[in-house]
């Protein structure tokens, strides 16, 4: 009977993975299937070490770029209402005393690198680009081109042999080259969550801009991170209120 079993689960594999994994359990090979999951694992493994290592090559020129990188800096943090749907009449400037301030813009920062580091990997360099960045990025990644000597120090550190320009059809309106930019922009958050094991921020990663919210601006920043911030209008709050969703935002749908 046993050998009959394992005649049937021989047949089968064949054609069909999972009856030739059942198969090697049922011959005690086990070892095999533990295998294949650690192959998977190791890949993921390497894949994120890749992304890493050029977000760290970004990083650093980044830092070593001194005064072109206060410049960008400076300019990024007049285009931080934008990430609220607030638009441009509420211009702020650089505080080095405000905390908060610089976690978005060290974040947004980060995110901006984190997608160049993306293109470099799959050399997305020619037209029609493969990727489109989040709506907050991509506002962070034309601030960048805007201190053209620190863009093409990063996009060089990274390997790269030319620094990437923008897609001109990031800004076309048409039906069909909409459809066509909702296809790129899911195929980047895919590609992110695969490298950089993890979903992107929503706040950087939205694909329409956001609405202007009531609250204020930090206090949405810090809402859309998922924290309770019931303490801004009643310090004295006990009761843990509902978590908000979860950074990740949603791939947008082809209609």
């Amino acid at each position: 009977m046993e050998k009959k079993l394992q005649t049937t689960a021989v047949n089968k594999s064949n054609g069909n993975d999972q009856s030739h994994l059942l198969y090697q359990v049922m011959e005690g090979r086990d070892d095999l299937i533990s295998e294949q999951f650690s192959d998977e694992s190791n890949e993921q493994n390497e894949a994120y070490k890749k992304a890493m290592d050029l977000v760290t090559k970004g990083r650093k020129a980044l830092k070593s770029a001194g005064g072109a990188h206060l410049t960008f800096r400076k300019n990024l943090v007049t285009k931080i209402n934008l990430l609220n749907g607030k638009g441009s009449s509420e211009i702020e400037t650089l505080n080095p005393d405000d905390k908060i301030q610089a976690v978005i813009l060290d974040t947004w920062t980060e995110e901006v690198i984190k997608f160049l580091a993306l293109k470099t990997i799959v050399g997305d360099n020619t037209e029609p680009c493969q990727f489109l960045p989040g709506h907050g990025v991509g506002i962070g990644w034309k601030v960048l081109m805007m201190t053209p000597s620190l863009y093409s120090k990063i996009c060089l550190a990274m390997g790269n042999q030319n620094v990437f320009d923008h897609d001109p059809f990031d800004t076309a309106s048409s039906r069909i080259q909409e459809k066509h930019k909702i296809k790129r922009f899911n195929a980047t958050l895919r590609a992110y969550e695969n490298y950089f094991d993890e979903p992107p921020k929503s706040l950087y990663w939205s694909f329409y801009p956001k609405k202007q919210q009531e609250e204020g601006f930090f206090a949405s920043v810090i809402k859309q991170c998922g924290v309770d911030i019931s303490f801004l209008s009643d310090p004295l709050a006990t009761e843990q209120r509902t978590r908000e969703p979860g950074m990740s935002p949603s791939m947008p749908s082809l209609m």
